[in-house]
């Protein structure tokens, strides 16, 4: 069967390459041929082990109900995310910046209300800059993204909060000043935000999403860096029913 021995043969070949590539020095060519290679690697294990990527969703098996072995269909079975849209969900972020040094976290609810348009609104903690101090507000936002599972996006948002503690140095406390002269005097901040950033689906139900904000208007004006989890409810394919069991009883009943 030489079939099989050339197959073989040739998946050595690929292997033997792919080793060859990586373990030669690093030029600014074959940095750009590593990468292409990562990624080629990291699409054939997330899709083409089996291109109905969604299958555990409802809408998109009605859709999609076989595999299909034309190439731009397969192609379109693994990128599509089309089926999103109008569903809501939950998200989680955590995130920063090293200049200034920053630490943030959020929590909010986000829909879909078109496969290409995302609305979204929590509460905010963000510690560290612009004044060494403690933040906490709002924001809100949209954002436009291409209708795949991989899907980069722009969007534009806003955020408005106070300053409640200042962490004080050169105090004998290393503990946040809360006293009332502090919540008296508490900024207000707000702040535009524009961002960029790429979502992944990793299933129809959790996508994880990294996004680059600056925050305008601010004193200090960071660029906060972030990943973000979310949860967005699906619709569940009706597990198929078992008749072995059902008797003629059954039906007349």
């Amino acid at each position: 069967m030489p079939a099989p021995a050339i197959h073989k043969n040739y998946s050595r070949a690929i292997r033997a390459d792919i080793v060859c590539v990586f373990k030669s020095p690093v030029t600014s060519d074959l940095m750009a041929t590593r990468c292409a290679i990562l990624t080629v690697l990291i699409f054939s294990i997330s899709g083409c082990a089996g291109s109905r990527w969604a299958r555990s969703d409802a809408e998109y098996e009605l859709k999609y109900p076989e595999h299909s072995d034309k190439i731009l269909q397969t192609v379109k079975q693994a990128v599509d995310a089309r089926f999103i849209g109008g569903r809501s969900g939950a998200y989680g972020s955590f995130g920063g910046s090293s200049q200034p040094s920053t630490v943030t976290a959020e929590v909010g609810l986000i829909r879909v209300v078109k496969p290409w348009l995302e609305t979204r609104a929590g509460v905010v903690g963000i510690a560290g800059s612009p004044n060494k101090s403690l933040y906490g507000g709002g924001t809100a936002g949209i954002r436009i993204n291409s209708p795949s599972r991989l899907a980069p996006f722009v969007g534009v948002g806003a955020y408005a909060g106070i300053e409640p503690w200042e962490l004080i140095e050169d105090r004998e406390s290393d503990f946040p000043d809360t006293g009332d002269d502090d919540f008296e005097a508490s900024d207000f901040i707000f702040a535009a935000a524009p961002e960029v950033g790429m979502h992944y689906w990793i299933t129809p139900e959790y996508r994880l999403t990294t996004s680059a904000s600056y925050y305008a208007g601010w004193s200090a004006e960071p660029w906060l860096y972030s990943v973000s989890l979310t949860f967005v409810r699906g619709e569940q394919k009706a597990e198929p029913t078992d008749w072995s069991n059902w008797s003629a009883e059954n039906w007349t009943n």
